[in-house]
This record gives structure tokens, C-alpha cells and sequence, in this order.
């Protein structure tokens, strides 16, 4: 395991890294559990010309969780399912899943759209007054940063916040219950039975998903 500092490159090696002496150690894989927003805010526009995306830009390494799969991680992919605009082009099944499994979502920009009750309204005139209802979370981002939701605001921040995220990309969101189960918890040495959330990632292979990785976060 390595930084993507230790990495490095030539036209005679390829891609490699040092071990404790320094000698060049050759990587013919890289498991990328970096997150891309993390990578850019690190190396910036450098991301391009960094060893790592050049081996894997020109097919010389392996890579899992390329750079491709941070479309899966957008949270505006979710956007696309709800909004009829777009959910037509869904298989009728696929379609149908998708409006009673996903709830609703669009990217945060001014301009009509349709609203949960079917009715079109601009979509910031919805969202203004209806701070109980929605969330605001960021378009590429995790564990919970940057989410604007009731229990964490005002009115008048809610409406700031509106205001300021169009500048970078952000979505809006149906607030929901969140459902809890019971879970054995090991806490202080003792047994106990604590209520938590359920979350589940899928792992992607191409268009399948394989399997998944369960967690149970306690609620917030």
C-alpha cells in the first residue's frame, strides 16, 4: 500500500515505487480507495500528468475504481431516474423501479421542473420555502459533508445556502425517513442493542453489480 506520492513513472519502467532502499518496485495494478475529489483538491489540474492516470490513460496498468467510475458516485445520476425528462429513456420496468425505489432529486440549477406532486414550478422557487422537506448535498462528495437539511439550519440559512451552492454543483432532494433495525453493538465491553441505519454499496463490474458491501451507521 502506498500514497499516490510514492508512485512513479518512466518510459523504460513503467509505472513503480521504492521500496525501503530505494530500489524501483514495478505495479502492474493499482487499487485506487482515493476518492477523486480528494485527488483533485490535492493535485489539481497535475491530476492529468500524475504517473497514475498516465498508466492508466494509456492502458499500461490496471487500475480498479478508475477514474470512469466516479460517474457512479455522482450523486446527479440519481436525478436522472426521477426526472420524466430522462426517466422515459428507461426500459418500462427499469423505469417504473426507479419511481417507486428512488426518491426525488434534481441538480441544483434555475428553471422549470417537475415537482414531486407532478405539478412544473422553477425549481428554486420550489425549493425556498420548503426547508422541512428537502436536503441539499453536494454533486461529488461522501460521508455526510457539506448535506444542508432542517435539523441543521434556519430559514434564512437554508435560503443563503440556495443561493451559494450554485456555484458548485449540488443537489436537492426529497427529505425521507431513514429506517432502522436493530443491531448488537459491543460497546464499553458490554452487549447492547442499538438502532441503526442500513446502507449498502454495490460492487460494479462494467454494467453488473456483483455483490455488495454492507454497513449499519447509527442515525443521526
Amino acid at each position: 500500500m502506498c500514497t499516490p506520492d510514492d508512485l512513479h513513472d518512466d518510459t523504460g519502467r513503467g509505472l513503480f515505487t521504492r521500496d525501503g532502499d530505494g530500489r524501483p518496485r514495478p505495479v502492474t495494478v493499482v487499487h485506487r480507495r482515493a476518492v477523486l475529489t480528494d485527488l483533485l483538491s490535492r493535485y489539481g489540474a497535475a491530476l492529468t500528468e500524475h504517473p497514475m492516470t498516465r498508466a492508466w490513460a494509456d492502458g499500461a496498468r490496471v487500475m480498479v475504481n478508475p477514474c470512469t467510475s466516479n460517474v457512479a458516485h455522482r450523486k446527479s445520476v440519481l436525478a436522472l431516474l426521477t426526472d420524466p425528462r430522462t426517466r422515459c429513456l428507461l426500459p418500462k420496468t427499469e423505469a417504473k423501479g426507479a419511481g417507486n425505489l428512488v426518491p426525488w432529486m434534481r441538480l441544483l440549477r434555475p428553471g422549470p421542473t417537475t415537482c414531486p406532486d407532478g405539478r412544473t414550478a422553477d425549481l428554486l422557487e420550489f425549493a425556498r420555502p420548503r426547508r422541512e422537506h428537502l436536503v441539499l448535498k453536494p454533486n461529488d462528495d461522501y460521508g455526510g459533508t457539506g448535506i444542508v437539511c432542517v435539523r441543521r439550519t434556519t430559514d434564512a440559512a437554508w435560503r443563503t445556502a440556495l443561493g451559494r451552492v450554485l456555484t458548485i454543483p449540488h443537489v436537492i432532494q426529497e427529505r425521507l425517513s431513514i429506517p432502522t433495525a436493530p443491531y448488537a453493538v459491543l460497546e464499553h465491553g458490554r452487549l447492547r442493542i442499538r438502532r441503526c441505519c442500513e446502507s449498502v454499496d454495490p460492487f460494479l463490474f462494467g454494467t453488473k453489480a456483483r455483490d455488495a458491501s454492507p454497513a449499519s451507521p447509527p442515525p443521526h
